[in-house]
């Protein structure tokens, strides 16, 4: 534009013209921008609805395929549910949260499970390190993967629709005063409501002493015998004495150690036999550390040895 300049000589830039050349360009730039952005979104929002019902759909089908990947990786299997009935029943069942191969288990409680599992109530005994508690947990994440509609690592199980499901730990370590109080009331109020409902329970006999323990385990079994909605594995040492205060009114199942391979590892038959009190046999425990050892800590397990 020719007021850049002035009509004088010598020549001299009006700042003024360039200050609003540059504005206008400012306001062109700024409106053709805006106009793009508008003509976007205006593009834009009309896809965003099918678009997000795309995302989702593609995030749920992620989620299968996952499912579906972890499934076949690990031999699972869809359960079948019962819905009059509690109990859990597994063949070949498997740990797959352990940090070596899993070795299948057979087995089940309820009236879910065949005719010689379908005890509402047993106690599992059997060796140390024999699988007692993996048992326990295996039996627990088959009843939560089922009842989350997800296959189960077995190839074959049968779970009742439950409202809820125990899992009582082993207890350790220093226990707070009244904590057998806390215990016996929680439990005694499980064993006899009306929800149907599986308890796991891994040697509740380490509440108190074993004597008193076993008077007392029998005692609260048997109330909850005839309560068909409450089904009970209890892993625990002391069965016999359990099993001679219910009257003799419950099956014990147990896993058998045979003895110490030649790594020193135990020789178990993980699948429990029925209706078989097995042995704790700590001397095998005993005989692989000895073995492990060296000097005096060897020489203190291989003394020890002897006394068995």
């Amino acid at each position: 534009p020719s007021e850049i300049f002035s009509s004088e000589y010598p020549c001299v830039i009006n700042r003024e013209a360039i200050e609003q050349i540059e504005s206008d360009l400012d306001s062109a730039i700024l409106s053709e921008r805006s106009e793009g952005e508008i003509a976007i979104a205006n593009s834009t929002v009309k896809i965003m609805k099918p678009a997000r019902k795309a995302i989702s759909k593609f995030i749920e089908i992620d989620m299968w395929l996952g499912i579906g990947k972890w499934a076949v990786e690990n031999r699972c299997s869809l359960p079948e549910f019962s819905i009059s009935e509690p109990g859990i029943w597994m063949k070949d069942g498997r740990h797959i949260l352990l940090d070596c191969v899993p070795e299948p288990v057979t087995y089940g409680i309820g009236e879910v499970s065949p005719r010689e599992d379908r005890d509402r109530i047993a106690l599992l005994s059997g060796a140390n390190s024999g699988g007692k508690t993996t048992l326990l947990e295996t039996l627990g994440s088959v009843i939560l993967l089922a009842h989350s509609g997800l296959p189960v690592p077995a190839s074959h199980a049968c779970v009742g629709l439950l409202d809820e499901l125990h899992i009582l730990a082993k207890v350790s370590g220093t226990q707070s005063a009244g904590a057998l109080e806390r215990t016996l009331k929680k439990l005694a109020e499980v064993l006899v409501s009306n929800n149907r409902k599986v308890i796991l329970a891994d040697e509740l006999e380490a509440i108190t002493e074993p004597g008193s323990a076993s008077l007392i385990l029998g005692g609260l079994l048997s109330a909850s015998s005839e309560n068909k909605d409450t089904n009970v594995l209890l892993v625990t040492h002391i069965g016999t004495a359990i099993s001679e205060v219910m009257g003799g009114h419950v099956r014990i199942d147990g896993i058998e150690a045979q003895g110490l391979d030649e790594n020193m590892d135990l020789i178990v038959d993980r699948t429990p036999k029925r209706n078989h009190i097995a042995r704790s046999t700590p001397e095998l425990i005993v005989r692989r550390l000895a073995a492990r050892s060296t000097g005096l800590t060897s020489e203190i397990f291989s003394d020890l040895l002897k006394r068995f």
